[in-house]
């Protein structure tokens, strides 16, 4: 249990230089600027026809839930006239017919 540990010593002696790099703030500071305005989301908001497609779809989605929302009360309509004309007990207080 007293011998030296290898392990130990080995990282004791381990020394790590990093690499110098001269033009390393030079380079990202060059590939920011050469990337600044030409991602996708650019080129998608520089399309002339982005807003109107964007409110397109927009009025797309808000008339199909508003058919969705029509439909489910509906169907809730329909399921509870079905149920009043087949159950004695709701048939009794329904003053329908």
């Amino acid at each position: 249990m007293n011998e030296p540990d290898q392990l130990n010593q080995l990282l004791n002696r381990w020394d790590t230089a990093p690499s110098e790099q001269p033009r390393f703030a030079a380079q990202v500071q060059e590939r920011i600027e050469s990337t600044n305005g030409t991602g996708a989301w650019a080129k998608v908001l520089a399309f002339p026809a982005t807003l109107p497609l964007a409110a397109g779809i927009a009025i797309m989605l808000g008339v199909s839930a508003a058919v969705s929302t029509q439909r489910s009360l509906q169907l809730e309509q329909l399921a509870t006239a079905y149920a009043q004309s087949i159950d004695p007990i709701q048939m009794t207080g329904h003053s329908g017919h």
